[in-house]
């Protein structure tokens, strides 16, 4: 990410994404067996969504990676639009197979999620971003919220899901913490060390008070947080235009 004011994933970035993505068979057990709290997750936007948007919607998803979420969340919803975003190709593929049961117009963007808002030209009733925004530096998030609001309709939102450290750690002592964690995850040794290697190259991961206070900077007039797990690793956000 050469410039703060225009983030870019660079191409080792890319690079190293694509190949932790591409192991889907880590990814998938991690997804079955719950470990990032995808179901609980899923559950507090499905809440969100019935009690705040009555109408139909819109949704663009950043870093959408295989859309496992994304098509838990909108196959019983009023989502008449559906974009997804993310570097990885072997992700969008299985995205696309992952919606075909999904009778919304939908399309799937192989870029920089960050490129790809900036210069998007269209306007979305929810941008939804999860497990991946904590790939950017904090002056990157910055400038991630500001496009955000932009690309957001009026009373838009932003439904983020990420990992989250404690107040007042360093990356260092954040990503110790995560990675206690982690190891504890049933999955082979060799598996655990690419997991390994993904977090401690890539992970920068924010409080929730430094997340809000992006979003505030960035003009959303309101921040919630609708989930954190009872390790404090994982957190759901909405932050609204």
């Amino acid at each position: 990410m050469n410039n703060p004011t225009t983030p870019s994933v660079n191409t080792q970035k890319i690079e190293e994404t694509e190949k932790f993505f591409n192991q889907w068979r880590i990814y998938q057990q991690i997804i079955h067996k719950n470990y990032m709290v995808h179901q609980q997750i899923i559950t507090a936007y499905q809440q969100f969504i019935e009690n705040n948007i009555t109408q139909k919607f819109s949704v663009l998803d950043l870093g959408c990676g295989d859309a496992f979420l994304a098509v838990q969340l909108l196959k019983q919803s009023a989502a008449t639009h559906y974009t997804g975003i993310d570097v990885s190709t072997t992700a969008l593929q299985q995205a696309k197979t992952n919606f075909n049961d999904i009778n919304i117009e939908k399309q799937f963007i192989c870029n920089d999620l960050s490129d790809a808002i900036r210069n998007s030209g269209k306007q979305f009733d929810i941008v939804l971003a999860g497990y991946s925004i904590h790939h950017l530096k904090s002056s990157e998030k910055n400038t991630f919220f500001a496009h955000c609001y932009s690309t957001l309709k009026p009373d838009g939102h932003l439904l983020m899901y990420d990992i989250i450290s404690e107040a007042g750690e360093t990356r260092e002592q954040c990503l110790q913490r995560h990675w206690n964690i982690y190891n504890q995850w049933d999955l082979d040794e060799s598996d655990k060390r690419l997991v390994k290697e993904h977090i401690f190259a890539q992970d920068y991961a924010e409080s929730l008070g430094q997340l809000k206070a992006f979003a505030l900077k960035q003009g959303f007039t309101k921040t919630e947080c609708l989930f954190t797990d009872a390790n404090k690793l994982f957190s759901a956000f909405s932050f609204q235009k």
